[in-house]
Order: structure tokens, then C-alpha cells, then sequence
């Protein structure tokens, strides 16, 4: 909600400037409705991810990024997939969804069909020429720590860049 903006602007703004609808020139509004746009193409295909009850299932196609790094390989047919989704289990792999951009990379039929929905911020991606990065699909949280005091709960946690700590607190209550 906060990459949005006020009632959304930020990716009303973005599908505006990708339809050219408007001139965007402010480079600090460039970017707010850049990043409103590759969020808004990754929550939807989390939100489908986890509609369909596979947020925490390897599939053929997906694109797991190894812990503790950037590196990520993709999962094929011919992988014996028990053995990721036991590695994703560990967390010593995280599923990941696509942060869109120049030259992204065909995941899973969902995936794929979901980003190619949205065509104009798929350009507007490729006239800007961001470059398509992937982004874990859940996060957890370390060093979760909680205690009650006066004033109500205090909650004490790490979670990596990228991550809202908002989000998760919504999770919790």
C-alpha cells in the first residue's frame, strides 16, 4: 500500500505515462510509478500463487533464487522436484515472482499469463529500460522477539531490504 501511494495514485499515474496518456518528467514521480507498476505485476502473481495454493510449491518453470544471495536457477521438467521442495522446505531456496522489466524470463504458465496481461507496463518498462529482477515470494521473518508491556505489544524482528516491515505486522494481527 505505501509503493501505491494515496488511494493508489502511483500506479494510476504509471498506467497513465505507459497508455501516454501523460508526460511524466519529475524524476522522483518517475520512479515512485515504476516501482508502483513492477509491484503491482508481482503482488498479482503472488496473490494468484497463493489463491491457488502453491506459495510454497516448486513448480515446472519456477524460478528459485538460492538463500542469502541473488543467484537463481530455474526449475525444469527433468528436475526431480521432490528434491527442491525439500530444499524449499529448508529455506536453503525461496520461490521468487518477477520484479517486470527489459528481458524478463518466462517462469510458470501462470506466471506468464498473468504478466502478459499487462502490456503497457511491459513497455513502459522497456522504454525506461529497467532491467527485470525477481524478488522472493514470502519472506520470513529472524530474530522474532515479542513482549507485552504497558503500552500494548512490542515486537522486535530483521527482515531483508525489499521487505515491509507493515506487511508483516498486518500478518500477525
Amino acid at each position: 500500500e505505501q509503493r501505491f501511494g494515496r488511494d493508489g495514485h502511483n500506479l494510476t499515474q504509471a498506467l497513465r505515462w505507459a497508455t501516454s496518456e501523460i508526460k511524466v518528467k519529475d524524476r522522483k514521480k518517475r520512479s515512485f510509478y515504476l516501482s508502483a507498476a513492477r509491484s503491482e505485476v508481482f503482488n498479482l502473481v503472488v496473490s494468484e500463487r497463493i489463491a491457488s495454493q502453491q506459495a510454497q510449491q516448486v513448480l515446472p518453470g519456477d524460478i528459485l533464487q538460492l538463500q542469502g544471495s541473488h543467484s537463481w536457477f530455474q526449475a525444469t521438467e527433468n528436475e526431480d522436484l521432490n528434491v527442491l521442495q525439500t530444499r524449499l522446505a529448508q529455506q536453503d531456496i525461496l520461490l521468487t515472482a518477477p520484479l517486470i522489466g527489459e528481458q524478463n524470463v518466462s517462469a510458470t504458465d501462470l506466471e506468464n499469463r498473468l504478466v502478459e496481461k499487462h502490456q503497457a507496463l511491459l513497455s513502459l518498462m522497456a522504454q525506461e529500460r529497467m532491467k527485470a529482477a525477481r524478488r522472493p515470494i514470502l519472506m520470513q521473518a529472524k530474530d522474532l522477539q515479542w513482549t507485552f508491556v504497558p503500552e500494548g505489544l512490542k515486537i522486535a524482528f530483521y527482515l531483508p531490504a525489499g521487505s515491509y516491515a507493515t506487511a508483516l505486522v498486518r500478518e500477525l494481527v
